[in-house]
């Protein structure tokens, strides 16, 4: 039997996690592990975890709470980097007011629906289209990541959203690019996307840290296919040997562990931002 690391911050949210690698071991961890008055759980899991089964028992271990999630490539736990196991964040009823939307099928109509979404999650806040809610409110949304609908997704949801923080991210698989998992109250959801706006009593501000390093090597893509997002062309070149020649490395040695140790960034507005490459064709 394991056990179930934990830590709360001082607002009363609550973080707990655990290596276990049966499901129902797992959740008696981590329900063991929470004791509070919560009503919304956010949980990042390891591909490994049967994500039906696991929101199965996440919603019979915590009856009365709301529980939003996806699959991951690895988290930051209280214990520090995490590569696979589960992570719960749970925010209690005290100082917290959250609203969720799902936008369905994110690759056709979810860009079109967002706008709709974020407008109905407004009203639930009592907002109106020129109301300042950067102080009180911020989103986070958890998009599937093989859907290849990311950009224009968040594209329209900040449009939508004003001035309101938004943070989030791609579900993931770990390296396998097979299949994500989101689940919200119990539904296992497929190339969706979930969106919560969290109004907070409690002052907040979002960060974002970066472990690289800008270089002076530029390289321009010349050719892709945006649909399926695919470079074909770095520089003019074929992407994977231009790439290969502005790290240094031999064609046949590039593979997950150079993609991360070198990776892509676009700089905008100022900052940097990794554009990760997901594997070479």
């Amino acid at each position: 039997m394991g056990r179930a690391s934990t830590s709360e911050t001082t607002c009363g949210v609550g973080v707990a996690s655990t290596a276990a690698t049966a499901i129902g071991e797992a959740v008696s961890e981590l329900k063991a592990a929470l004791s509070g008055d919560f009503q919304h759980i956010i949980a990042f899991f390891s591909a490994d975890y049967d994500a039906a089964g696991l929101a199965t028992a996440l919603g019979e271990a915590f009856p009365r709470v709301a529980v939003s999630g996806c699959s991951t490539a690895g988290g930051i736990g209280p214990d520090g980097l995490m590569e696979s196991g589960v992570l719960l964040i749970a925010f209690p009823h005290d100082g917290f007011r959250i609203h969720t939307g799902v936008i369905e099928d994110v690759g056709a109509f979810g860009v079109e629906r967002a706008s709709e979404i974020v407008r109905g999650l407004k009203a639930q806040v009592g907002l109106n289209s020129d109301s300042p809610i950067a102080e009180r409110v911020f989103g986070v949304m958890l998009v599937d990541g093989l859907s290849n609908a990311e950009e224009p997704l968040l594209a329209a949801v900040h449009w939508a959203c004003g001035d309101m923080q938004l943070i989030g991210g791609s579900a993931g698989d770990g390296l396998s690019f097979d299949g994500t998992s989101l689940i919200h109250e119990g539904r296992l959801l497929d190339r969706a996307a979930i969106l919560m706006m969290i109004e907070s009593d409690f002052p907040f501000r979002i960060f974002k840290t970066s472990n690289f390093e800008p270089t002076d090597i530029k390289l321009v893509v010349t050719a892709a296919d945006t649909e399926t997002r695919t470079v074909h062309e770095l520089n003019a070149e074929p992407a994977a040997r231009e790439y290969a020649a502005a790290i240094g490395l031999m064609l046949d040695d590039l593979g997950p562990f150079s993609f991360a140790s070198y990776p892509l960034v676009v700089k905008v507005g100022g900052d940097y931002y990794c554009r990760s490459i997901r594997n070479m064709n």
